[in-house]
């Protein structure tokens, strides 16, 4: 059960960073917010998980997991939003075999 838990709560983060992007390039937000926002309390937490002999030992993989993990997800989403925000309005899009569009 806690598998399927820690699932969901990553499909639900990835879905709501998702969201929150895409209202951010609508809406015309600032990024500085969402980056302090979210940084304030990983840094916290992090100088809080510091104090513990056991966690120290995995608080650099954990930082680097999340950045590693950052890059193929969001290169796709940002490649699919240029692409559609460069489509000519009105046009279809054209059947094109994935194997052309590199």
């Amino acid at each position: 059960m806690t598998g399927l838990k820690t699932l969901c709560w990553i499909g639900f983060s990835v879905g709501l960073a998702a969201a929150i992007g895409t209202m951010r390039f609508l809406y015309g937000w600032s990024l500085k917010p969402f980056i302090y926002g979210s940084l304030t309390p990983m840094l916290a937490l992090t100088f809080s998980g510091a104090s513990d002999p056991d966690l120290t030992k995995v608080l650099g993989l954990a930082w680097d997991a999340g950045a590693v993990t950052t890059r193929p997800v969001t290169v796709p989403l940002f490649w699919l939003w240029v692409s559609a925000l460069r489509w000519p309005h009105g046009k279809a899009i054209p059947d094109y075999p994935v194997s052309e569009l590199s």
